[in-house]
């Protein structure tokens, strides 16, 4: 078969529901050359016969059983029978919008520099009821600052060069939940990340996805996937390498003065980034990080002095206006002048949804 420009790596577990729509966008996308590679990890719905029925009707699609041994794997399975030079993602609840592959392809081969190029996205609810716009940074510049803060690129609308994927060895699996933040940070240390300002995908939302109910194992991963980068940023070794799971982190990060605390601060900024400190664990975990926190590190401060912004504007938003107001007293004191700032600073487009 001629080799495709485009390879779609298209992970599906149990996705019976929403698979038929996910696979007529991507079988009706026009102007490239591409395949669609669906990893179907471990079902025991009516994905696999959904997956045989598209297979008789589109040569497009070929089918890689995997083992259910989670997201990455399955990725990395998918990754290793890709063949397109471009790798581009999608969930099987979402919807690709028509020409997406064409108009991120064009961008790639006209942009040597870039390695990893997202969208923006549209929400849809199971219904497929549009929601509102959810927006990433814009420019490579701007992604790689976000990149210090949050993911900064929705996973499921990104194209990426293959070659690059497989210089920084594909995903990890420990950091299942988080393993895009983790790929994209080791990407950024070797290529340039940027986003399309157009949206080209329709991002279901539901109860039943990972990102909802894994909150905070995925904030921990992001944490950690975000302290490993600076410490490879300084020159030493990643001390997650060779880590199977992250059940031993601390034990990974004895040299780092406080790795603790800003393991814990990092993963309730990930976490009131997600929604998460609206619940009463999480909004306990937030004033724990702020009753310990010294302003001794201004990038942390600054970090945990945006999430308790964030934190306020959630609680406003849900109504609960004095427990905001009260919080704001012991946020100041833990943050000083960091907080002030953050309020300017948080009217940016890393914010915006």
């Amino acid at each position: 078969m001629p080799r495709p420009t485009v390879s779609v790596l298209l992970p599906v577990r149990n996705g019976a529901r929403f698979l038929a729509l996910a696979l007529d966008s991507l079988i009706a996308q026009t102007d490239v050359a591409y395949e669609i590679i669906a990893i179907d990890d471990g079902s025991c719905d009516e994905t696999p016969a959904i997956l045989r029925c598209y297979t008789a009707l589109s040569t497009d699609l070929r089918v890689i059983t995997g083992q259910g041994n989670g997201l990455s794997h399955a990725l990395n399975l998918g990754l290793a029978h890709a063949r397109g030079c471009y790798i581009a993602r999608m969930d099987a609840d979402d919807i690709a919008l028509p020409g997406r592959l064409a108009a991120q392809c064009q961008y790639l081969d006209h942009h040597p520099n870039i390695g990893v190029l997202g969208t923006q996205a549209l929400r849809i609810d199971p219904t497929g009821a549009r929601g509102g716009r959810v927006r990433v940074p814009i420019g490579s510049q701007r992604v790689r600052a976000a990149l210090a803060i949050s993911c900064a690129l929705i996973h499921p609308t990104v194209m990426l060069r293959r070659a690059s994927l497989l210089a920084v060895g594909g995903y990890r699996p420990q950091f299942d939940g988080a393993e895009d933040y983790d790929l994209w940070l080791r990407l950024s240390e070797i290529t340039e990340l940027d986003n399309l300002p157009q949206p080209w995908l329709l991002w279901r939302q539901h109860n039943s996805q990972v990102s909802t109910r894994r909150a905070l194992r995925q904030a921990r991963g992001a944490a950690l996937a975000l302290l490993a980068h600076q410490v490879r940023q300084s020159g030493a070794a990643d001390p997650l390498a060779d880590q199977q799971t992250l059940a031993g982190w601390r034990q990974s990060f004895l040299e780092i003065a406080d790795a603790p605390l800003r393991v814990h601060a990092l993963t309730i900024a990930a976490l009131v980034d997600n929604g998460g400190s609206l619940r009463r664990r999480g909004s306990a975990y937030l004033q724990a990080v702020c009753n310990r926190l010294n302003q001794s590190d201004p990038a942390l401060t600054r970090r945990i002095a945006l999430a308790c912004v964030r934190h306020q504007r959630q609680l406003l938003r849900a109504g609960r206006w004095r427990e905001a107001l009260a919080r704001w007293p012991v946020y100041l004191a833990s943050c000083g002048v960091e907080l002030l700032r953050a309020y300017f600073i948080h009217a940016s487009i890393l914010w915006r949804s």
